[in-house]
C-alpha cells in the first residue's frame, strides 16, 4: 500500500491536482516529516492517510488495496493495471507508458 500511495502523490502531481509533496501533505493533515520516515521505510501510510486522501482527492480506496485499475471515482476514470497485475507478479510502480497523454 505505501507503494501506491507514493506512486499515486507522483500521479496527482502529474495530473495538476497537487502541486508538491508538501501540497499533498498538507491536504490530507499529514506533517511533511512523516511522508519522509514512510519514504524510508520507518513508518507507514494510516487508514486515516488513505481515507483523507480519497475523500480530497476524490481517488478509489479500491485502487490504493490494488483491487480495481480505476484510480477515481469517477466512471470515466483513468485506468493503471501495474498494481493489480503486481500482485502475482511484483511489478511496482506507475510507468511513464501508464500515464495519458498531455
Amino acid at each position: 500500500i505505501d507503494t501506491i500511495m507514493l506512486d499515486l502523490i507522483e500521479f496527482l502531481r502529474f495530473d495538476k491536482k497537487i502541486r508538491s509533496e508538501g501540497d499533498f501533505c498538507s491536504r490530507i493533515k499529514m506533517v511533511q516529516p512523516t511522508l519522509t520516515k514512510i519514504k524510508n521505510g520507518k513508518a507507514h501510510f494510516t487508514a486515516e492517510h488513505i481515507r483523507r486522501t480519497c475523500v480530497e482527492f476524490g481517488v478509489n480506496a479500491n485502487f490504493i488495496m490494488a483491487i480495481e485499475t480505476n484510480v477515481y471515482n469517477d466512471k470515466n476514470s483513468l485506468k493503471i493495471d501495474t498494481y493489480v497485475k503486481s500482485q502475482s507478479h511484483k511489478n511496482k510502480g506507475i510507468s511513464k507508458d501508464s500515464l495519458p497523454a498531455r
